[in-house]
């Protein structure tokens, strides 16, 4: 509840609904002054706490349960949702929360105005956010008027325990929110802020740090091409070690604090598909190759869904460009044909490639 805004905003005065025919309802999604008393409201408060209290009362063992009742409640959030109990808030539908969202225990939403929360966002317990606010005119504070103002939150936001989130308030993707912390003014993208009322301590790079490989590197490859892939399709460390020695310079490594978290690697040639012997051949690179060839894209599971396969598609695409090449080729099975037709690649029908046992697409990209 701001109670900070010295202007109200127009919409939420009596002024603006004389004439209207909307219901209070109609004012409340509208993001206008509604009173607050209506058997209408009342009744949307009343589904939305019921089925609130009934989340509260699920237990660990029934996680279905759990998602099947938030989906009813929010206006939209994903499958990999996780909502310590208690939760509470107004209405639901007005709250849309985006993937990998996890908040903690006693979390609080009054959400007379939408709650926008993007993917992967973490809330620590008694986080409250509160759009609703009163106002300022007495008279029609106690008659039990009310508006709402939206809160939007970004991608990658981290909120810690107790914190407070005032109406009308914008937190930019990647910020960090400290405990304690009570939110009254929007906060830019990539800040760390703390205090109440929260002032921003400083902005974090969060550039990508992508490098390319060195012999040094091959234990670690070895490692993560193991984690993402069964033993018939995976690199052996020796192969790895020989494409090291023959094209280094066609490894990209994404790190995260000094570690390597995912890669990507693979040979340039004059061919339009890849071919099976080229995985175990490095000796096929031919470093004036009109593809860009990749081999793998290896992400460590505990970083999977956060961009980083992206991340590094782009800049091997980029960096294909700026060598001349004529594009990138790789194979995929089904399930990723879709994934890799975001950045452009077409599908070619089924691979001659028979690695691993498996069945294989091949995928072009032409620039």
């Amino acid at each position: 509840m701001n109670a900070t805004t010295n202007n109200q905003n127009k919409k939420s005065t009596l002024l603006a609904r004389q004439g209207s025919n909307k219901t209070e309802l109609e004012h409340l999604k509208d993001n206008e002054l509604f009173w607050n008393s209506d058997p209408q409201i009342a009744a949307a408060k009343k589904r939305a706490r019921t089925l609130a209290d009934a989340f509260n009362a699920t237990t660990e063992e029934e996680p279905q349960k759990r998602l099947a009742l938030l989906k009813e409640l929010f206006g939209s959030c994903d499958d990999d949702i996780f909502i310590k109990p208690p939760f509470h808030c107004d209405y639901g539908f007005n709250i849309h929360v985006g993937k990998n969202f996890f908040a903690n225990f006693q979390c609080v939403m009054l959400d007379a105005a939408p709650i926008t929360i993007g993917d992967n966002c973490l809330m620590g317990p008694q986080t409250c956010l509160y759009t609703v606010n009163h106002p300022m005119d007495v008279l029609t504070r106690t008659a039990n008027y009310v508006y709402g103002e939206p809160i939007t939150i970004g991608d990658n936001v981290w909120f810690g325990g107790n914190c407070i989130v005032l109406s009308g308030v914008t937190i930019g993707s990647n910020a960090i929110i400290g405990a304690g912390s009570v939110v009254t003014s929007d906060v830019p993208e990539n800040a760390v802020v703390a205090g109440n009322p929260a002032k921003v301590l400083r902005i974090i790079d969060h550039t990508p740090v992508i490098r390319k490989a060195t012999l040094q590197d091959l234990d670690t490859l070895a490692s993560i091409e193991a984690a993402c892939f069964p033993p018939a399709e995976a690199a052996s460390k020796q192969a790895i070690a020989q494409r090291l020695a023959i094209y280094c310079d066609h490894f990209w490594l994404l790190e995260a604090q000094g570690a390597v978290i995912s890669f990507i690697n693979g040979m340039t040639t004059d061919e339009a598909t890849i071919r099976d012997e080229m995985y175990a051949s490095p000796d096929l690179h031919n470093p004036h190759g009109k593809y860009q060839a990749i081999f793998g894209v290896n992400t460590l599971p505990a970083f999977r869904r956060q961009g980083c396969a992206a991340t590094l598609m782009q800049r091997v695409i980029s960096d294909a460009k700026q060598q001349g090449r004529q594009g990138c080729i790789l194979t995929c099975k089904e399930a990723l044909i879709h994934y890799y037709a975001k950045f452009g690649f077409e599908n070619c029908g089924q691979s001659q490639s028979t690695h691993g046992g498996a069945v294989w697409y091949d995928m072009r990209l032409c620039f």
